[in-house]
């Protein structure tokens, strides 16, 4: 079965995240194993030719410390869904949580706010140099995370 194509409007998407529907009533380690194995089942049984490899992470908000801390990342779940993914996938996940934590909405949410304010279809580099001057992040400090 296909899915929809998500929303691309900030307020939609903000209203969606904090609705009953999206929200877990309680989160334990066997319901991240349980999400976990279905987004890796969903996205293997996906046409080659429509999935690329992805890291999958999963992982609780209650951790403490520096968020660059593996010691401080309580992660439930983590795999790769086949071959092809790299290193920098980590940081790449790492850049979304720290987005989920810092400004309690998804990245996709994230980057379809600062994309609302560009004019056309923006470069990833456009969303980046929009992210770094509305929040006054500089670009290496690895703030944005919204690609």
């Amino acid at each position: 079965m296909a899915l929809s194509a998500p929303s691309t409007d900030p307020t939609t998407l903000l209203a969606q995240e904090s609705s009953e529907p999206y929200l877990f009533r309680t989160f334990t380690t066997e319901t991240a194993w349980t999400l976990g194995n279905a987004l890796r089942t969903r996205l293997l049984s996906l046409p080659p030719s429509h999935r690329k490899p992805a890291l999958i992470s999963i992982s609780l908000a209650t951790a403490t410390g520096p968020p660059t801390s593996p010691s401080t990342q309580h992660i439930l779940f983590q795999c790769a869904t086949e071959k092809g993914t790299v290193p920098d996938n980590e940081n790449w996940v790492r850049r979304k949580r720290n987005t989920v934590l810092r400004w309690g909405m998804s990245s996709w949410a994230m980057r379809m706010k600062i994309v609302s304010g560009l004019a056309g279809a923006a470069s990833a580099n456009e969303v980046e140099a929009a992210f770094v001057k509305k929040f006054a992040l500089a670009s290496g400090s690895g703030g944005c995370c919204c690609g």
